[in-house]
């Protein structure tokens, strides 16, 4: 397993959430932050249904539940579709989190939507 102990994190944003996913994983890898991407990269084509948020939600749901990673960052312009579709996957607690003190109640999850 990829461990957040080890910096590594597995991501994924559709659309709505691509510019703040950018940001954030480009402030994590200049931490040391090993990053794994399974969302909509910048050559993405809009019109590719394999990256609606629902989808990219179980991609990456599906790679906590099967225990390669620990932690997941997902991004979505609200975040209400893409971490449901993340919690459907087995042992995936998934949330919406806004603030600072939210992500840092969330922390105890084994996944993070932002």
């Amino acid at each position: 397993m990829k461990t957040v102990k080890e910096k590594y994190l597995v991501v994924g944003a559709d659309f709505a959430g691509y510019p703040l996913k950018e940001a954030v994983c480009d402030h994590l890898r200049e931490k040391g932050w090993k990053i794994t991407d399974l969302g909509v990269t910048k050559d993405s084509d809009p019109n590719d249904t394999e990256n609606m948020f629902h989808r990219v939600g179980l991609r990456v749901g599906a790679q906590i539940s099967e225990g390669n990673f620990e932690r997941a960052l997902l991004f979505c312009g609200t975040g209400m579709g893409i971490h449901i579709a993340a919690s459907k996957c087995p042992h995936v607690h998934a949330g919406v989190v806004e603030s600072v003190p939210a992500a840092l109640r969330a922390n105890m999850q084994p996944a993070f939507i932002a």
